[in-house]
C-alpha cells in the first residue's frame, strides 16, 4: 500500500497510529507520519519524537496534539 500511494502522488503522507500499543520497529519503513496520540504530557510527545527522530532520522515528521505542545 505505502508504495503505490507514493506512485499515485508522490507528495501522499502515509500515518501510522498504532492507538494505545507500542510501535513495531517492522512497520517503520512503510510510513511517513507518526501521531503523538495517547500521550498525558508534553514531556511524553517530546520523548516519543526523540525516539521516533533516532530511529527514523531526520526527516522524520509528527502530529502532535494541540494542548500538548
Amino acid at each position: 500500500m505505502y508504495e503505490a500511494a507514493h506512485e499515485a502522488n508522490r507528495n501522499v503522507v502515509i500515518e501510522l497510529c498504532p492507538c494505545g500499543t507500542a510501535f513495531a520497529f517492522h512497520n517503520l519503513p512503510y510510513t511517513d507520519q507518526y501521531p503523538g496520540s495517547d500521550l498525558t504530557s508534553s514531556y511524553q510527545v517530546r520523548t516519543k519524537g526523540k525516539t521516533m527522530k533516532a530511529l527514523m532520522g531526520q526527516g522524520w515528521a509528527t502530529s502532535t496534539p494541540r494542548g500538548l505542545r
